[in-house]
């Protein structure tokens, strides 16, 4: 799928052919390819054309997440590619349930870009010979945060105490209200995506569903197994 970094025209023809939503042979959607490819241009074409943000592969990532974790990875592209590709892949809001009540996390609260963090995260860290016992807020470094404008972290989040205190405070233990829930404590320190229901598109006009996000993530088998490596699972070349 090489051809999702620089032949804009060619994909734009197939999507004609196939569909916006069409499915590569890794499940994918055009737009998460196009994502992780860092093709600022073709993200912004499939977006107007209608695109859906909100469609998740088969480990629960969207879109936007395809191009957070080529961040983690890729400082070239998280220099040059995230801001605008933030910009338009990232959702106004999550829906979550918690307890059986529904709870929307917006831009504005510090769980919701931890949240995005972590599920584009979570595979990785348990990938190859050094695994992690989950996120950390170390891995909100000072190169991933450099990537993100201001509007989007403000100056007084840049700071990893911040990251700490919105980590513990949505923990599952956690005594905090309204309580969010969103990941577990594994040790100190690192917390793993918890059994938080959270919206997900349903496909060819089926209705969205809520489904707990460690099983949406396939955690049990990420921890059983080790996660496969999300740039082989994509087959996505990177841009030049």
């Amino acid at each position: 799928m090489g051809h999702y970094s620089n032949y804009t025209a060619k994909v734009l023809q197939e999507v004609s052919k196939h569909g916006l939503e069409h499915r590569s042979m890794f499940g994918l959607t055009p737009l998460m390819m196009a994502a992780e490819a860092g093709n600022v241009a073709l993200v912004e074409t499939l977006i107007e054309r209608g695109a859906r943000l909100d469609a998740v592969d088969s480990l629960g990532c969207m879109p936007v997440h395809f191009a957070l974790r080529r961040t983690f990875k890729d400082s070239s592209y998280a220099r040059e590619k995230l801001g605008p590709l933030f910009a338009l892949l990232c959702p106004t809001s999550i829906d979550l349930e918690v307890d059986d009540k529904r709870l929307r996390l917006t831009r504005a609260q510090g769980e919701f870009l931890l949240l995005l963090l972590m599920v584009a995260r979570v595979h990785d860290l348990h990938a190859g010979v050094k695994r992690y016992h989950g996120f950390q807020a170390a891995h909100v470094d000072e190169s991933l945060l450099s990537a993100f404008p201001r509007s989007v972290i403000p100056e007084e989040r840049r700071r990893r105490v911040y990251w700490n205190g919105e980590l513990a405070r949505a923990e599952v233990s956690s005594s905090y209200k309204p309580a969010r829930k969103l990941w577990r404590r594994e040790r100190q320190g690192h917390y793993m995506p918890s059994t938080v229901g959270v919206r997900v598109a349903g496909e060819a006009g089926k209705p969205d569903t809520y489904v707990p996000l460690d099983r949406l993530l396939g955690c049990d088998i990420l921890e059983e197994q080790g996660a496969p490596d999300a740039a082989s699972r994509a087959h996505v070349t990177s841009p030049s």
